[in-house]
């Protein structure tokens, strides 16, 4: 998460000084709040867009490279030329007419690359391994297709429900539009949907959750509404579940405690309310979530503490409410936490000291009460701490000065006294003091 990084480092070093300014009272301990600079709305908001950008080339790096390593892209692109010799055997009918109905509903004349697909007789079936973006097996049958920022404009046809040995369908970065077609469950092979970056709209179609093979279900940065439908939780295959930035509303089902191969849970920038699901606990290969900006309420659970192959937690831009369960100090592969911006309260666990891989950890924003926890001292990895705008008291504890690699230090907009411990300021890492 590099890019995220590039932000202006602040640290106050300083004694407090108490609002009457009497210099003669060693002993005197006051509040700093306002006074002090911080970074401003402005700059939060460079970070969350910086943040968006990080999170996006991931997602698509990941994916485009697939777990094993392989270049994804270029496999089905290299499928789609393995096969083209007359040796092969030819698709059934009824994919090939609806590959043809692919190319006439979306545009096809119009796509940057139609090679095949514009000299095709509609009315001869003809070998398709040639055709851009069309994978096939040894036996002419259609397994992938791939036409990716390739200026599909139009509606999709419901005869892709013919291509039953479809394995991967990408259609992300076009001008795709109109409702998802409700055929995703008769495509028994079917392991991978991707078509982010569209302007369909309407509601998935619960049917979705009938189609157990799914792997992957990429339908980000379109303008989908309504709620995510229950039957997706029957999907014990997923691995990835990625549907940021459209318009769903309705919480975040108790069913998707089913998906137990999920690895990846996409949800953030939609309008989705009420609380977590403790069936989130059940998630235990989760490695990302992702629900900020909605606006979820009600309490994170304690099931939270059984996700222990966790790497990063982004929940801001909320409206949470309640403690910081104790079971997060169970996540010792915590990388990233932003929690900034809800309604969280009470005091920080001193089980959070456990997280000595996490090098971000934002809380500012919140009600939090209490002191400092000591064993924060412990969080050895830890390169920003913004603990600004929430109610802590107390010292800043000497143990932090154990935090050897921290960069970013804001304890800004509280009630905390004393004096910040001089081994805090010492970091030769600051760039600013």
């Amino acid at each position: 998460m590099s890019r995220v990084y590039f932000i202006i480092v602040m640290i106050f070093c300083f004694t407090f000084k108490n609002l009457a300014q009497d210099a003669s009272n060693a002993n005197t301990q006051q509040s700093f709040m306002t006074e002090v600079p911080v970074g401003g709305a402005a700059e939060m908001d460079d970070l969350k867009s910086l943040l968006d950008l990080e999170l996006e080339d991931r997602l698509n790096l990941h994916l485009a490279w697939g777990p094993s390593g392989q270049n994804k892209s270029q496999e089905l692109a290299s499928k789609s030329t393995a096969y083209t010799t007359s040796s092969i055997p030819l698709p059934s009918q009824a994919e090939y007419q609806a590959l043809i109905d692919i190319y006439q509903s979306t545009g096809g004349a119009n796509w940057i690359n139609n090679t095949g697909w514009s000299t095709a007789d509609p009315n001869a079936v003809q070998p398709v391994g040639g055709w851009y973006g069309v994978g096939v097996d040894p036996y002419g049958r259609v397994t992938s297709v791939n036409l990716i920022q390739n200026n599909l404009v139009g509606t999709l046809p419901a005869s892709i429900q013919n291509l039953v040995n479809l394995e991967s369908l990408w259609l992300f970065t076009n001008n795709l539009s109109g409702q998802l077609p409700n055929v995703f469950h008769k495509l028994p092979n079917l392991k991978d949907i991707q078509m982010a970056e569209n302007q369909f709209s309407g509601s998935i179609p619960d049917s979705i959750g009938f189609s157990t093979s799914l792997e992957v279900i990429g339908l980000a940065k379109n303008a989908l509404t309504g709620t995510i439908p229950t039957g997706v939780g029957n999907l014990s295959s997923l691995k990835w579940l990625i549907l940021y930035d459209n318009q769903l509303t309705g919480s975040i089902p108790s069913s998707l405690g089913g998906l137990s191969s999920l690895e990846y849970l996409y949800l953030y920038r939609n309008d989705l309310t009420g609380s977590f699901p403790s069936t989130i606990g059940n998630l235990t290969n989760l490695k990302f979530i992702g629900l900020h900006g909605n606006r979820l309420s009600g309490l994170i659970p304690t099931s939270i503490g059984n996700l222990t192959n966790l790497e990063e937690f982004f929940i801001y831009d909320n409206e949470i409410e309640g403690s910081i369960p104790s079971s997060i100090g169970n996540l010792t592969n915590l990388t990233n936490i932003w929690m900034s911006n809800n309604k969280l309260s009470g005091s920080i666990p001193s089980s959070i000291g456990n997280l000595n891989q996490i090098h971000t950890l934002f809380l500012m924003q919140n009600q939090l009460q209490g002191p400092i926890p000591p064993e924060m001292g412990g969080m050895t990895a830890l390169q920003y701490l913004r603990l600004s705008e929430n109610k802590l008291d107390g010292q800043i504890p000497s143990e932090l000065g154990n935090l050897y690699n921290i960069i970013d230090f804001m304890v800004d907009v509280n009630e905390l006294t004393g004096q910040v411990p001089p081994s805090i300021c010492a970091f030769a890492q600051f760039s600013e003091i």
